[in-house]
């Protein structure tokens, strides 16, 4: 009996120490978990703080508290930070004249953010006529640090440099047409016509076409648009994308609703969002919109656009060959065309045909364009 008594002892003691060995390894992996989620936690929170910083960039730089004055300097850097130490932390010279600090406008967040040009074979990489921005954000929570990047590429401007760009010559006709760079929404008033060539065929008034501006026409301009590349960016936000290996008539297209237009001199206005509407006509071939075709956004062609009969947008319409206006009926376009990337457009306006230029159409377009798209991401 005493020997089994002092085994039952033993076998207690045994099992009461592997019952505290298991306690207290419960114990240890709970206290493991609690950190590796605290870890895991202050991690996460450095991220989004180095997300955060990218995204200051981006908004500064849409309302143009942040420029970039050298745009096609490889060793441009902008640095955005608290304090000029965080700065320098990252990178930022103060002899370098090539490098700018640029304050946060917040003090909540603890991240830094150098801003740079791509940069291949020594040239600044460009899309869409604009720099392709590396933003390089660095975040700090607590211990814990992560660094994102992102490749930016900026949309193409969508505030039409006048009522009527052309790469090259402009013949204007028709009494009652209206090419007016005058602002109808506002007070930033542009060119009429801008043509990189040395003629616009018009016959003065009376009698003929009415063009206007600050000024109404400027020849020989030096502003040479990609529209092709304009063309490319903007055709991935389409809503309506048409392909056609030949010409193509479509008749009395609905892409948007719109009030005014009363007359060539009365501007148009939306009744709801945006639509971007893409015709792939393979850079050589004719997309010719008849019987009333109308809508609200930006109406890129691939190739050459012709109206015929009444035609009404507002918004912007962006053409890589020739722009044509034929036949009669009211045609009227709020906002602005971008015409002639090919070497023997001609734009030719005739018939009641009014373009007018409309400040309030670049703020339109862009609820429905972001100033930058992501084109590559990481963190480390």
């Amino acid at each position: 009996m005493r020997n089994a008594r002092g085994f039952a002892l033993v076998l207690s003691l045994i099992l009461l120490l592997m019952v505290t060995l298991l306690a207290l390894g419960a114990m240890n992996t709970s206290v493991l978990d609690i950190k590796i989620g605290s870890n895991d936690l202050i991690s996460k929170k450095a991220f989004y703080v180095a997300e955060a910083g990218w995204n200051e960039f981006t908004a500064r730089f849409k309302t143009g508290e942040i420029t970039d004055p050298a745009p096609t300097n490889i060793n441009w850097r902008i640095f955005l930070a608290a304090n000029v130490p965080r700065a320098q932390g990252i990178g930022y010279d103060l002899n370098n004249t090539n490098h700018a600090y640029v304050q946060t406008i917040q003090n909540q967040l603890d991240y830094a953010v150098q801003i740079r040009h791509l940069v291949e074979n020594f040239n600044v990489v460009t899309k869409a006529g604009h720099p392709v921005y590396v933003a390089t954000s660095h975040g700090w929570h607590g211990e814990g640090k992560k660094t994102v990047e992102v490749h930016l590429n900026q949309s193409p401007g969508l505030d039409p440099p006048s009522a009527l760009y052309s790469k090259t010559s402009v013949r204007v006709g028709g009494a009652s047409t209206w090419v007016d760079g005058n602002d109808y929404c506002g007070i930033q008033n542009k060119p009429g016509i801008i043509t990189m060539s040395d003629t616009i065929d018009a016959k003065p008034p009376p009698g003929g076409p009415l063009i206007d501006g600050l000024p109404d026409k400027v020849i020989n301009s030096t502003l040479d648009l990609p529209l092709a590349d304009y063309v490319s960016y903007l055709k991935d936000y389409a809503n309506d994308t048409y392909t056609y290996i030949g010409d193509r008539t479509l008749t009395g297209m609905d892409w948007g609703s719109l009030t005014g237009g009363e007359d060539t001199s009365d501007p148009l206005r939306p009744t709801g969002d945006a639509n971007i509407v893409y015709f792939n006509m393979n850079a050589v071939n004719t997309i010719k919109l008849t019987g009333g075709s109308h809508g609200q956004g930006i109406l890129l062609i691939n190739g050459n656009l012709e109206v015929d009969g009444g035609f009404a947008w507002y918004g912007i319409v962006i053409v890589t060959g020739a722009m044509t206006f034929r036949g009669g009926g009211e045609k009227n376009i709020t906002g602005g065309v971008l015409a002639g990337n090919m070497t023997s457009v001609e734009v030719d306006i005739a018939g009641d045909v009014g373009i007018l230029y409309c400040s309030d159409v670049y703020r339109y377009l862009r609820q429905r364009v972001p100033t930058f798209r992501i084109s590559q991401w990481r963190k480390f």
